[in-house]
């Protein structure tokens, strides 16, 4: 395996049309195969739009994300689902990848802290990771004018605060929830934003 060039940086883009997999499969994907690459020494990071699941990168060699990505791909997790991945090589990254903030439109997994809640920028949308009826006990869209304080007290009283959470952005659509195993949900299991 060769070193990466100074200032290496690529983009994997995981287009949404054409894929037979839930966006919410294609964000786990991504934000896993982001999870491996800072494991081997790389910067990334993983951002959602309406089109895209897209993934910014830096440290790390073409031939790393390949093999990871060759590997997603193939996993049982898939199902037999058609995976598209574009694999763009650019001179630098569009985002600052060592920022310790999240960035807007950034799809974020992370333990709920009201450090990390404060933190998060207006647009945000925070899930806790417990459901019950096929809701989630936890569930707010942060705007400039909510109370940050009264949301960690949401969050402390439905059992959410300290355990990991899901940083979604609004997409101008419906954002849909499985269980950790990524099973589709009955259609009465669908929460709209």
């Amino acid at each position: 395996m060769t070193t990466p060039p100074p200032g290496a940086s690529f983009r994997l883009t995981f287009p949404l049309a054409g894929s037979n997999e839930p966006p919410f499969l294609l964000l786990d994907l991504a934000y896993a195969t982001v999870d491996q690459l800072k494991k081997l020494g790389g910067k990334a990071r993983c951002f959602m739009t309406p089109q895209a699941v897209i993934m910014e990168v830096s440290g790390v060699t073409r031939e790393q994300i390949e093999k990871f990505t060759n590997a997603v791909g193939t996993s049982p997790s898939m199902r037999n689902a058609t995976l598209n991945v574009v694999l763009e090589e650019r001179d630098a990254p569009e985002v600052d990848l060592d920022s310790e903030s999240v960035l807007p439109g950034e799809y974020v997994c992370a333990k709920l802290t009201k450090k990390f809640l404060v933190g998060l920028p207006d647009g945000a949308i925070v899930i806790g990771n417990s459901f019950q009826n096929g809701q989630p006990t936890f569930a707010v869209r942060l705007t400039p004018d909510i109370d940050r304080e009264a949301v960690w007290q949401q969050a402390v009283e439905s059992g959410d605060a300290q355990r990991v959470c899901r940083v979604f952005w609004d997409l101008g659509g419906e954002l849909e929830f499985a269980w950790a195993r990524h099973e589709e949900p009955p259609a009465s299991d669908r929460w709209r934003m």
